[in-house]
């Protein structure tokens, strides 16, 4: 999973103008566990954008989102873009 997202913000980074924002349209994890949102949070510090916004996917809430609210809505100020 973090070898293709890092591909992916390689590319963004080499961009001759950053994007105003990245959307990330999930699956953001493949088991919703803890570990998996902290890798993700890590890795996407290193894009450069002003804001990251996140879509839940399936995958992300096997726990009726509860672990993706608390990696998620607080660390990022509720930034989130469906209710569920």
């Amino acid at each position: 999973m973090v070898g293709t997202l890092q591909a992916a913000i390689d590319k963004i980074n080499h961009m001759p103008t950053p994007p105003s924002f990245i959307l990330h349209t999930g699956d953001l994890t493949h088991l919703a566990q803890a570990d998996e949102f902290d890798i993700l949070d890590q890795t996407l510090k290193s894009v450069k954008t002003e804001k990251i916004f996140y879509v839940p996917g399936e995958h992300d809430v096997t726990d009726n989102g509860k672990l993706y609210l608390g990696a998620f809505w607080k660390k990022h100020s509720g930034r989130w873009l469906v209710q569920f």
